[in-house]
């Protein structure tokens, strides 16, 4: 059996919906033989870059495979130095095949980001280039939000340039980083990180950990990734970013999801215990520059109504008796 349960999806941004481009986003997640180890990679294609969908659906497929290669050297040999080069040398093999796939040395129109991890039993590793970002640790919990570690986006001069696998200097910015024993770990695109982090700098708890509880109640992989897709196409998504939106999560079995003290900002969507999006009971709402997602149940919704009604109906039968008190008065003026 699997050591671990994960989701994957990537949803198209009603950007490019309203324009009519494809999703440019891509994720994949490949496991070894016997389960111990798993690869996750997701990959940003440029929106500027018309391939840029044929080379993140590559570079996800590439690398997921690549890195569970890797997890068998690995079985046989410490962790060194070499896993840097193995890094590169398929970054390498990666870059020759798009400028087959292109057939040119030019890959401006397949410039897409790079950000994927291996974990094991003992740990693992990220290789992150651009934007996007990955963060995991060893407990899943709303009140323990100190233990976990990130890798954070690079961008360029502007906030909304980054950095491609496809650059002449990628080397410039290629990261790997060590990451010790860990029970969770996700990774998403920017659109992703727009719902599952604070201004792409620390995690959004209150949407992690609900996810998490989500996914695991699912109990084959089509209804983990099902689930996960309804969460990132759903219209309050689409509130907070209008661009793809990928994301990919992974923790171990039997792992424990602490949601205690729940103020979680992710709810099942259609049902009433949580939140029913056909009434228009979940809205969006921005504090002070921070984006997060927040749920009204239905009883808070109708009490609401409720209270509007009947301030409008005390409201009339007040202006209705002022107006007959004075119709009394004039007319016993007269008499």
């Amino acid at each position: 059996m699997t050591n671990w349960v994960y989701s994957y999806s990537s949803v198209t941004g009603q950007n490019h919906v309203k324009t009519g481009l494809p999703c440019q986003d891509s994720s994949f997640v490949s496991e070894s033989a016997d389960g111990k180890w798993l690869a996750i990679v997701v990959s940003d294609g440029a929106g500027s870059a018309k391939h840029s969908q044929i080379s993140s659906s590559f570079v996800t497929e590439f690398f997921s495979k690549s890195l569970i290669s890797l997890s068998e050297e690995l079985e046989k040999r410490e962790p060194g130095a070499w896993i840097n080069d193995y890094v590169v040398e398929s970054i390498l093999k990666a870059r020759y095949e798009l400028r087959t796939i292109a057939k040119s040395d030019n890959l401006r129109n397949y410039h897409c980001t790079l950000l994927a991890c291996l974990i094991g039993e003992t740990g693992g590793f990220l290789i992150h280039i651009g934007d996007g970002a990955a963060f995991g640790g060893k407990s899943i919990s709303t009140n323990i939000k100190a233990d976990y570690f990130s890798s954070l986006p690079e961008n360029g001069e502007y906030s909304n340039e980054t950095y491609f696998i496809t650059e002449a200097d990628w080397i410039k910015r290629l990261r790997i980083i060590p990451i010790n024993s860990v029970d969770w770990i996700m990774l998403g695109t920017d659109g992703g990180t727009s719902l599952s982090m604070v201004n792409d700098s620390e995690p959004k708890w209150g949407f992690v950990v609900p996810l998490f509880n989500m996914i695991e109640k699912e109990k084959s992989q089509t209804g983990r990734n099902d689930k996960l897709k309804s969460i990132l196409a759903d219209i309050q998504a689409d509130k907070l970013t209008g661009d793809d939106k990928t994301i990919c999560l992974a923790f171990r079995r039997g792992v424990h999801i602490d949601e205690s003290e729940d103020k979680s900002i992710v709810k099942e969507p259609k049902k009433i215990e949580h939140v029913n999006t056909d009434k228009k009971y979940l809205k969006a709402d921005v504090t002070q520059g921070k984006h997060s997602i927040v749920a009204e149940t239905k009883w808070a919704y109708l009490l609401g109504h409720f209270a509007k009604y009947t301030f409008f109906i005390t409201l009339g039968v007040i202006v209705f008796y002022l107006i007959r008190l004075s119709y009394l008065s004039f007319k016993g003026f007269f008499n």
